[in-house]
């Protein structure tokens, strides 16, 4: 009887060891996946960041000169904008030179954050049928001297 009761306890220690290491491998296989994952996204965000920082090289290293001549080499348009009150209408963008490419006054409609009766320069560039800037810096309210911005941008145009 004593044999017959440790054989059924060994048999049941038996069954629930393989119970808790099949469980343990689910387990285990669950955190893989999860690990695979978290791998996955992290990888994912470091793609973004290594693209933005290929895509943007460090402006605080380049000169004026090197910025303005990136953002017009990445831009298919650069033009003077004006925005002014036109009777009825309400308010509407002018476009007063194309000085990259032809800039259809049309597109450009949505800008926001522009002071009226002010002159602006724009890098713009088309992306997935739409016209947008080419940059975070490419909206340049034009007030005071900017002759050197105009000289570096001459001098890149007609090369």
């Amino acid at each position: 009887m004593k044999n017959k009761f440790i054989s059924i306890f060994a048999a049941l220690i038996l069954v629930i060891s393989m119970t808790a290491c099949q469980n343990k491998e689910k387990v285990s296989e669950n955190d893989t996946q999860i690990e695979e994952t978290k791998l996955d996204s992290q990888t994912e965000e470091t793609k973004e960041e290594a693209k933005e920082t290929e895509e943007a090289p460090a402006k605080e290293n380049m000169t004026e000169e090197e910025i303005i001549k990136q953002r017009l080499d990445n831009s298919d348009y650069l033009a003077k904008i004006k925005l002014i009150s036109k009777g009825p209408k309400g308010k509407e963008i002018k476009v007063l030179d194309s000085i990259k490419g032809i800039l259809p006054h049309d597109k450009i409609q949505d800008l926001e954050g522009l002071t009226e009766n002010r002159a602006y320069l724009v890098f713009m560039k088309e992306e997935d049928g739409n016209i947008v800037f080419t940059d975070d810096e490419s909206l340049i309210l034009l007030e005071g001297d900017q002759d050197k911005l105009f000289e570096t941008i001459n001098k890149e145009i007609h090369k």
